[in-house]
C-alpha cells in the first residue's frame, strides 16, 4: 500500500489475514514502510522495511498488542522514527534492535531542539519575505489556534499521521474567532506539509522524516466554497448605487462614502482599494498601478481609470490632507486608512446582508458576471482586469500582454453603464450598449 492508504489503529484491529501452510506469513502494509507481520503460529510483529539495492531487509520493532509487553500503532511509529534516524546516522539494519517495552531514550536525543513548534516558527520566519503580511498573520493565527496545543511541544520526527489529521480537522469543531472555520482544514494540512518539507531540507537528521503529501486530501471534506454575495440584476444594482450616492451626501465621514462610490468602478479587492496610495495614481495617464505588496498574487496590477473614477479621486483629495493613503481615516491612527470593516458595517446600515445580498468583495463578482454575460469584451481582458492568473500555466508563462487599450475602453463602458443604472435604467449591459448614443466622430464632415 502507498502512503496515501496509511492505515489507522482501527483499520489494523479489524484486519484478519488469510494464512495457510502454503502461505504461513503475511505482512500488512500500514503506510510509510511500516508493516505488521502475521505468522501462522499466531505471532504479530511490527517491522520497518529497509530497501537495499538487491533485497528488502526488515527491522523488528516489537510485538503488536494492547497488553503489557506489547506495543500499539503509536509506539510502533515512534520506534520506526528512531530506526530511520539511526539508519541515517550510518548504523547497519542488523544492529538496530528494540527490547520489549523498552523506553526509547534515543528519541529525545535525536529530536532535542527539533519540536514541531520550533520548526514551524523557523519556517514562518524564513518564508515571511515571500508572502504578503496578511498571509503571515493567517499562518500565525492558525498555528496558535489549531496546531500549537496538540503538536507544538512534540518532536516533529515522532508525529503520526493520525495526530496531523486530527490537528488539521480541529477547525471543524472550534474556531479562533468563535465560529467553525470550515474552509481552513485543507489550508492547515498544506501548511503542515510545507513545515515538514522545510524541516527535511534544513536539518539533515530529519531527511527521512516525512509526512504524507496527500495529507490535504485525507482530512474530512469541507462544504463547498461559498462565493461572495453579489448583485447582478440591473434594477437592484441601480438602487444600491443610488444608496451609495445618498450615503455620501448625508454621512459625516466623506472618505467612507467616496470609497463606497469608487468600489464598483474599479473592481479591486477591498484591501487593495482601501490601502491604496496617492503615489500609485498617475493623474496624467489616468492609471492606478496597485503595488505588488497589496496584490494577492504579489505582482503589480494596472487599473485604467474612467472619467467617473478620476472625478472621485479628485474629490477625495479635498479630504485626504497630507495622508499618503487615498482613503485616509481621521479616526484610525493605527492603520491610517479607512478600515476594511467599514464597508461591511455601512452595507449593513443600508439594509444589506453581506452574506446573502452583497459584500464589498462581491463587486468583483458583479463586474465579472455582467461583463461576461454581455459578450461585449473578451474573457481574457475581463479576467486580466480582475488580476486573475491564467489557469493554463504554459499560456500564462508566455503571454505578457496587458490589453491596456481594450481594458481602458471596457472600464469606461462599465462606468457609463453604472451611471445609467444609478439614473434609473433597468436594461442589461448588452441592451444598454445597443441603445447607447454613439459618440460624435471628430472627423465627420459637418457641412
Amino acid at each position: 500500500m502507498g502512503r496515501k492508504q496509511r492505515l489507522s489503529a482501527k483499520d489494523i484491529r479489524k484486519f484478519v489475514p488469510e494464512l495457510s501452510k502454503e502461505k504461513p506469513v503475511y505482512r500488512l502494509a500500514c503506510g510509510d514502510a511500516l508493516y505488521l507481520m502475521f505468522t501462522l503460529a499466531g505471532a504479530r510483529t511490527w517491522q520497518h522495511r529497509v530497501r537495499l539495492p538487491d533485497v528488502n531487509t526488515w527491522i523488528n520493532l516489537g510485538e503488536y498488542g494492547t497488553v503489557e509487553g506489547t506495543i500499539g500503532l503509536t509506539e510502533a511509529r515512534e520506534r520506526q522514527a528512531v530506526a530511520v534516524m539511526r539508519l541515517a546516522a550510518g548504523e547497519r539494519p542488523s544492529a538496530i534492535k528494540f527490547g520489549m517495552g523498552a523506553v526509547i531514550s534515543a528519541v529525545k536525543d535525536a529530536s532535542a531542539g527539533l519540536t514541531f513548534e520550533d520548526l514551524a516558527r523557523e519556517w514562518m520566519d524564513a518564508t515571511a519575505p515571500d508572502v504578503v503580511p496578511e498571509v503571515r498573520r493567517h499562518r500565525e493565527t492558525w498555528f496558535k489556534g489549531y496546531l500549537q496545543e496538540p503538536l507544538g511541544a512534540r518532536p516533529i520526527a515522532l508525529l503520526s499521521q493520525d495526530e496531523l489529521i486530527a490537528a488539521a480537522e480541529s477547525p471543524l469543531k472550534k474556531s479562533v474567532s468563535g465560529r467553525p472555520a470550515r474552509t481552513v482544514p485543507q489550508s492547515l494540512a498544506r501548511m503542515i506539509v510545507m513545515i515538514f518539507d522545510y524541516a527535511r531540507m534544513k536539518h539533515r537528521e530529519l531527511k527521512d522524516c516525512h509526512t504524507d503529501l496527500h495529507l490535504p486530501r485525507l482530512v474530512r471534506k469541507t462544504p463547498p466554497v461559498q462565493h461572495r454575495a453579489c448583485i447582478v440584476e440591473p434594477a437592484e444594482l441601480g438602487e444600491l448605487l443610488r444608496k451609495f450616492q445618498n450615503w455620501y451626501f448625508e454621512c459625516r465621514h466623506p472618505q467612507t462614502g467616496l470609497a463606497l462610490r469608487m468600489m464598483p468602478y474599479v473592481a479591486l479587492r477591498p484591501g487593495e482599494l482601501l490601502k491604496g496610495l496617492w503615489s500609485e495614481v498617475d493623474f496624467n495617464k489616468s492609471i492606478w498601478t496597485v503595488s505588488a505588496e497589496l496584490m494577492k498574487m504579489r505582482r503589480p496590477h494596472v487599473v485604467p481609470l474612467s472619467y467617473q473614477a478620476m472625478a472621485i479621486l479628485n474629490e477625495t483629495k479635498k479630504f485626504s490632507k497630507d495622508s499618503n493613503f487615498i482613503f485616509s481615516s481621521a479616526y484610525s491612527k493605527k492603520c491610517g486608512h479607512v478600515s476594511l470593516n467599514t464597508p461591511i458595517v455601512t452595507l449593513h446600515r443600508l439594509g444589506y446582508d453581506t452574506g446573502k445580498d452583497i459584500s464589498p468583495h462581491g463587486f468583483r463578482g458583479t463586474f465579472s458576471t455582467i461583463l461576461h454575460e454581455s459578450g461585449l469584451f473578451r474573457s481574457e481582458v475581463i479576467e486580466l482586469q480582475l488580476a486573475h492568473v491564467d489557469k493554463n500555466s504554459v499560456r500564462a508563462a508566455y503571454n505578457h500582454a496587458s490589453y491596456l487599450e481594450e481594458r481602458r475602453e471596457m472600464m469606461q463602458t462599465w462606468a457609463d453603464y453604472l451611471d445609467a443604472l444609478r439614473d434609473g435604467s433597468t436594461q442589461s449591459l448588452k441592451e444598454w450598449a445597443k441603445s447607447r448614443p454613439k459618440a460624435p466622430d471628430p472627423f465627420e464632415d459637418n457641412e
